[in-house]
């Protein structure tokens, strides 16, 4: 009998023709259900496999990025680079990402500049590279013009991509915001913009120091408030009680599961900051999140075991469970 030219072995493991794909897929469900460490276990096995699959590493290096193991992701990167695998602005702008974490600006720079320098940018793209070259540089120390200086009459947050607006909030950390804070204020006034990014202007004001009144709308909140007044984003009476709760009812019987649950948690009052979910209903919201960390952990969904554990109406559950989903709809951006 003839032996299967697809089948790989590898000292006394054999490898099935389809296997690499089948641990790509499992690493990809991974990811989609933000479980990054085990999504960065199957498609490391996957490419061991495929040493040169464009698509396994690609979801491997999001893994990483995700992970916080920006150490491997850096490497990464820049051996896809260095082989030419996978789409090259993806991956550049997930490698000065990774550079921009590990605090690495001198280096992104330097990088941005031998891009735009060969002319390698496209057009769609010039003005976003143009943007993280002055937020590295500045963050590098390298001599550049003062900020408030440069633009002063340029407009700021014209854009609609997330990841500039982001950069731009960044680079107004340790300058004069006192330019653009009517423009800033705006956007906090306009429910129609990304929360992540009001709650970035929030927390810059907070950390300026402004203690004029500003109205801010989320969602269907609304609200005046004074930014020095505001308490820390994760120190909040409220998200304190319920993680409180999440962890006497579920850190010790479900660590992975309150683990998932906290990160959701996290995330959403991120979103929702400096609001806070409504009604402020400890067991309600609870009770939300079990079923909602449920869901995404693919175990089975009992909500009329849920309820009775809770001691809660049913329809208020589905009304809150609605919520958490329209948070869980709200992409965010890659840091």
């Amino acid at each position: 009998m003839k032996k299967d030219k697809n089948i790989k072995k590898n000292e006394n493991v054999i490898y099935f023709p389809g296997l690499p794909q089948r641990l790509l897929a499992m690493g990809i469900e991974q990811l989609e259900s933000k479980q990054f460490e085990k999504a960065a276990d199957f498609l490391s096995q996957a490419k061991e496999l495929e040493p040169d699959s464009a698509e396994i590493e690609t979801a491997l290096l999001v893994a990483f990025f995700e992970m916080g193991n920006y150490s491997d992701a850096r490497s990464l990167c820049e051996n896809m680079l260095k082989r030419g695998i996978g789409d090259y602005f993806e991956i550049i702008d997930i490698y000065l990402m990774v550079l921009i974490q590990l605090k690495e600006y001198k280096k992104a720079a330097e990088t941005i500049n031998v891009l735009i320098e060969e002319k390698e940018v496209p057009l769609d793209k010039q003005e976003h590279y143009e943007k993280l070259l002055q937020f590295s540089e500045k963050r590098s120390g390298i001599e550049i013009e003062d900020f408030v200086t440069k633009n002063e009459n340029k407009a700021i947050l014209t854009s609609n991509d997330i990841q500039e607006q982001i950069m731009e909030i960044a680079a107004l950390m340790n300058v004069n915001i006192q330019p653009y804070r009517n423009e800033l204020t705006r956007y906090l006034n306009d429910s129609k913009q990304h929360p992540f990014v009001q709650t970035m202007i929030l927390n810059l004001f907070k950390e300026h120091g402004i203690e004029k009144k500003v109205t801010i709308e989320k969602f269907h909140y609304k609200e005046t408030v004074i930014p020095t007044q505001l308490d820390p984003l994760f120190e909040t009476p409220f998200y304190m009680e319920i993680i409180d709760e999440l962890q006497k009812n579920m850190a010790q019987k479900n660590p992975s599961l309150y683990e998932q649950i906290k990160s959701i948690l996290d995330k959403h009052f991120f979103l929702l900051y400096p609001f806070e979910l409504e009604p402020p209903y400890v067991k309600l919201w609870m009770a939300g999140y079990h079923l909602l960390g449920q869901e995404l952990y693919g175990e089975s969904i009992k909500i009329d075991k849920i309820c009775e554990y809770y001691q809660i109406n049913k329809a208020d559950l589905n009304n809150c469970l609605e919520f958490l989903h329209q948070l869980e709809e709200i992409s965010l951006p890659i840091l």
